[in-house]
């Protein structure tokens, strides 16, 4: 009896995850990862790190880009859950941002 009444409690939707969301949040995950490795990599060699330290933070710009397109795709979805394309749209577009600071302080 006690096992029925809290089903009931619950809040059953029948709404899914949006795929579009889940990639967005795991390409925002992933270049945050490579920006966090970067930017150490950058720090230990007091900004010296060369090519493959700046293609790989540039990459990272691109990934997070197309999160951002995936996060937009996510949210534009009708009866979808709003967890993940929030979430990835978010991480994302400050990624970006931090890009984007790390570019115009850089000149």
């Amino acid at each position: 009896m006690r096992r029925k009444q809290r089903q009931q409690e619950l809040e059953f939707d029948g709404k899914k995850h949006s795929r579009p969301g889940i990639i967005s949040s795991v390409l925002g995950g992933i270049a945050l990862l490579a920006d966090v490795i970067v930017l150490v990599m950058a720090y230990m060699q007091s900004g010296q790190a060369g090519k493959i330290v700046g293609v790989t933070g540039f990459l990272a710009m691109w990934v997070s880009l197309v999160g951002l397109y995936y996060g937009i795709r996510g949210l534009r979805e009708q009866e979808t859950k709003r967890l993940f394309p929030r979430l990835g749209f978010v991480l994302n577009l400050l990624l970006l941002a931090g890009f984007g600071a790390i570019y115009a302080l850089g000149m």
